[in-house]
């Protein structure tokens, strides 16, 4: 499910663009406003979320589910 990692980068982007108005003084090179950074950011969450997302199912799939019901 994905409404977890959309609510919670919601509220993450939300977050920092009040907390960048805190570190602004200590920015080089970079504007607290530049479209590349805050797309780069939100890039870098929805590729952790969807590996993290992606190994726990991909190693489910891998086990005979006779097995599983079994053990329960």
């Amino acid at each position: 499910e994905q409404v977890p990692v959309v609510v919670g980068l919601v509220a993450g982007i939300g977050i920092a663009a009040w907390a960048v108005t805190l570190v602004q003084s200590y920015l080089y090179g970079v504007t607290p406003s530049d479209p590349r950074v805050w797309l780069a950011a939100v890039a870098l969450i929805l590729t952790t979320a969807g590996v993290g997302a992606f190994i726990p199912a991909w190693r489910a799939s891998r086990i005979d589910p006779l097995k599983a019901l079994r053990t329960d």
